[in-house]
């Protein structure tokens, strides 16, 4: 990734999110920062995770707690999915790590300021609800210029979500986050949740691993396997894939 951008990772913390993380610092990709929101767990406990997982990879990045709740209504979560713990109740090690003391709000609108005043853009993963990067666009919605491009984990195309018939979970954590994030006018890449259901058994795997396919593959090959599922929130801007598996095995990570 090229210098003249900083690229953070948005996380909720679950087990994806801990695979897709690892893989992204075995690949060697360059993690400015690290933002955390409610999701799969609590932010608290999001948070943990996440240092937790950094532990495992001795990686010292910056971790921002971010969001607690979502812009509207109730916080929901999928303890079910990923245990009372978010990470499956796997033993933890012993470490030092602690989260930032600014939050992830402020590292956003910090490094989305300086860019409006010619700095490094904004490259961000989101794996989680967009709560945080919206926070930021709300209060400030010029900012938005600051951002280079988004890949994004969640919504759905023209198949079932993973919490009600149409919702995909990340989505519905914070849809008014996620119509405020989505409406930038950003190159931004969706991988959908529902993808995970070609390979149920695999599917916290698959998902991390399309995360991290996503971000390294050429835009001539997102293009190919985003064919039949292209333009849901900005014509010529955004990517969803469809059916990328048959492509899976070429692309090493």
């Amino acid at each position: 990734m090229p210098d003249n951008f900083v690229f953070a990772v948005d996380t909720d913390g679950g087990i994806d999110d801990a695979i897709a993380l690892m893989m992204l610092i075995g690949a060697g990709r360059k993690i400015d920062f690290i933002t955390t929101t409610f999701g799969n767990v609590d932010v608290e406990q999001a948070t943990q995770n996440i240092l937790d997982t950094l532990a495992i990879c001795n990686a010292d990045i910056p971790v921002h707690k971010g969001a607690s709740d979502p812009t509207v209504g109730e916080r929901i979560d999928a303890v079910y999915v990923h245990g009372q713990d978010g990470l499956g109740g796997v033993e933890r090690p012993q470490h030092l790590l602690k989260p930032s003391g600014e939050t992830a709000h402020n590292a956003l609108r910090d490094v989305l300021r300086k860019a409006e005043l010619g700095g490094p853009k904004l490259q961000i993963l989101t794996i989680g609800p967009l709560t945080n990067l919206a926070e930021v666009l709300r209060e400030e919605p010029d900012l938005g210029a600051g951002i280079d491009r988004i890949w994004t984990m969640g919504g759905t195309c023209h198949g079932r979500g993973n919490v009600t018939p149409a919702a995909e979970f990340n989505i519905l954590c914070d849809p008014e986050a996620a119509k405020m994030v989505l409406s930038q006018a950003v190159n931004t890449t969706m991988i959908r949740g529902s993808l995970a259901f070609m390979m149920p058994s695999r599917g916290m795997w698959l998902m991390a691993s399309l995360i991290v396919w996503a971000i390294r593959s050429p835009p001539n090959l997102l293009n190919i396997c985003a064919h039949s599922c292209v333009n849901v929130v900005r014509p010529g801007t955004t990517k969803t894939f469809s059916s990328c598996l048959t492509l899976w095995p070429q692309q090493p990570c």
